[in-house]
């Protein structure tokens, strides 16, 4: 699992930039929104009717850009949490990811 350089900023008591998205789910995305300087980006599931495959192409065009991929699932459901949650291997028992996708 790779580190999650906006978990340790954050932890740290530093402040994080980043974007919030919900219509603009291109392959190049994350690479613009990188170059511009955001360190996280938050794609939002709940009012843009985007589906769990487009998350996992998104999530994977962050890979090797230092952004951090971040969701806001449709619902508290648990079908929701978990599946967003499957996105990213070995993300289950991560707390911080956990309080992030509950804080919708």
């Amino acid at each position: 699992m790779r580190p999650n350089p906006l978990k340790a900023h954050l932890a740290a008591g530093g402040c994080a930039f980043g974007t919030m998205t919900f219509e603009f789910f291109t392959p190049g995305y994350p690479a613009i929104c990188r170059e511009a300087g955001a360190e996280f980006i938050l794609y939002d599931m709940e009012h843009s009717g985007v589906g769990f495959e487009t998350m996992k192409a998104q999530f994977a065009f962050c890979r090797g850009l230092d952004l951090v991929p971040l969701v806001r699932v449709p619902s508290g459901d648990y079908h929701h949490i978990a599946r967003a949650l499957d996105i990213i291997p070995g993300k289950k028992n991560n707390l911080f990811f956990m309080q992030i996708v509950f804080l919708h």
